[in-house]
């Protein structure tokens, strides 16, 4: 009788285990562990920078004669951020002619471990300050629900810098609000070199743009036309090449150094302004520009500095009158606004043809 032979049907030495998980998937496995052995590694390593440097600037601070510190310091955010937060900072100088002093709540630096050119710093809270007056030091608090810097570093001298205020108020050792801000934005903002428009131009050194919202002051800045500014915006471009020599606002004008005032806005009280222009300075170091003033409200702004006492009534009426035959023969609707031309030259105020005011002399640092 012939024997059968019997088929072999054990799992060869090569085939995979029943699981799936074969020798890719070790490799996979080793990369992945290798990946974040280094990672965290890398994070660590950056940990410690931040920590260290954190360190050094109060430490340098200290060096320059004021008085520096704070509670505590951690660094965490691992694996996808980097987070320091410093508990209780503060901030001196005690000495010198104005002695001054700040205590803030907890500062959070915030960064992504792979975009180290973008950094966060938040400091909401209560802000306490002392500075010295004429009256002797006063105390005051600054309280916002946000305050927030965003700095971002393209290279090569470039970049950009954000602050961003929310609910900020103002407050004096009694715990009176004094004054206030419900919304504020500042840009800088350096796009590239002085010397990078091209040939015949010049690009900006500087962008600047400044908005704020619902501004509110410890008094009127104009009797009669309130306390509180509703808006104000203004956006304005630095060319030429400036440094911080004592000769830097001379090297600024040969530079071909302007300010452009590209946007100009405010709305406060019953007047609301826009406007444009550009500004320089002569060879005898004058500011010298033109500009372009679009006013609305001004029957009611002339009719409340009339009731301050300001302008007396008749040459109020007067005013209103006038102004608004110039809207007219401007053709604008309604009479209701009116485009003022502005002008500094040779030290002197112009508004058209007419020298209105002399500037008092400039004293350049």
């Amino acid at each position: 009788m012939a024997v059968k032979k019997q088929t072999d049907i054990s799992p060869a030495a090569d085939a995979p285990p029943p699981n799936g998980f074969g020798k890719r998937g070790l490799t996979a496995l080793a990369v992945a562990a290798a990946v974040a052995l280094v990672y965290g590694g890398y994070w660590s390593f950056l940990a410690a920078q931040v920590r260290t440097g954190v360190e050094q600037w109060f430490a340098e601070r200290t060096l320059q004669g004021l008085e520096a510190g704070y509670a505590s310091l951690r660094v965490g955010g691992f694996p996808f951020r980097l987070v320091a937060v410093i508990e209780a900072p503060r901030l001196a100088a005690p000495h010198g002619l104005k002695p001054w002093s700040w205590k803030g709540p907890a500062l959070v630096l915030k960064a992504r471990p792979w975009r180290l050119t973008r950094v966060r710093l938040s400091a909401p809270g209560r802000h306490h300050f002392t500075v010295t007056q004429r009256g002797g030091p006063a105390a005051f608090t600054v309280e916002a629900g946000k305050l927030e810097l965003k700095l971002k570093h393209r290279g090569e001298g470039t970049g950009r810098a954000m602050l961003s205020v929310r609910e900020v108020t103002l407050r004096d050792a009694s715990e009176k609000t004094v004054a206030g801000v419900a919304a504020a934005d500042f840009i800088v903002e350096r796009p590239g070199r002085a010397d990078d428009g091209g040939p015949g131009r010049t690009a900006p050194a500087l962008d600047f743009l400044a908005q704020a919202e619902g501004v509110s002051y410890p008094a009127a800045p104009v009797r009669g036309l309130g306390r509180t500014t509703a808006r104000l915006v203004a956006r304005v471009s630095v060319t030429g090449q400036a440094n911080d020599a004592p000769e830097a606002m001379a090297r600024w004008r040969d530079s071909g150094g302007t300010l452009e005032v590209k946007r100009f806005t405010l709305n406060h009280g019953p007047l609301a302004l826009d406007g444009d222009g550009t500004l320089a300075i002569d060879n005898r170091m004058r500011p010298i520009g033109a500009f372009t003033l679009r006013v609305k409200g001004f029957e009611e702004a002339l009719d409340r500095l009339a009731g301050a006492g300001i302008i007396k009534p008749h040459p109020a009426a007067l005013a209103k009158t006038v102004m608004k035959a110039l809207a007219r023969k401007q053709g604008m609707p309604g009479a209701e606004e009116l485009k003022v031309p502005l002008s500094l030259q040779d030290g002197w105020l112009y508004v058209g043809p007419v020298a209105l005011a002399k500037l008092p002399p400039i004293r350049w640092p």
